[in-house]
């Protein structure tokens, strides 16, 4: 695999997460409520509903590094897509951090903790191609994918 390859794949895998994870935290998308229960709201916790909603809104910039276009782009200009991938994980990485709901925030680090060691992981290939570890991608894409279906799962 190419290091070009190897960018493209981040567009792809971040917009297969979308699907996978972060919309299933859509209320839309669950039919679950974004008010707060009366209980939730009578002890001022969050609910379930409420933190799947801001891993949702906090997953969004994700949505633009997926496409044609993002493939292209990545071709192009292999840092800038990195670049992209920084912002968009430190979005997600603020909106998780927001999380207080027991159920969800445990999955929702798991999910960023993936989510940064694959933004690194990326950054590494990038900067040092010729020592790139594209054998290890797999992995790399396995975990992210796991830990952003834990959150399908909690959301869903």
């Amino acid at each position: 695999m190419t290091l070009a390859r190897a960018i493209l794949i981040v567009p792809a895998v971040a917009g297969a997460l979308l699907l996978a994870g972060c919309t299933a935290a859509s209320p839309a998308a669950t039919q679950k409520p974004a008010t707060p229960s009366a209980e939730a709201e009578a002890t001022g916790e969050q609910t379930v509903a409420e933190a799947c909603l801001q891993l949702a809104e906090g997953s969004t910039e994700f949505a633009s590094l997926s496409g044609e276009d993002a493939f292209a782009e990545g071709m192009a200009d292999p840092e800038g897509a990195v670049t992209k991938l920084e912002a968009a994980n430190s979005t997600f990485a603020a909106a998780v951090s927001e999380v207080t709901n027991a159920e969800v925030q445990p999955v929702a680090e798991q999910a960023a903790a993936s989510m940064a060691d694959y933004v690194a992981f990326i950054g590494e290939m990038v900067a040092d191609p010729a020592n790139a570890d594209f054998g290890a991608m797999g992995d790399q894409v396995e975990t992210l994918m796991a830990d952003f279906n834990a959150i399908g799962d909690v959301c869903s």
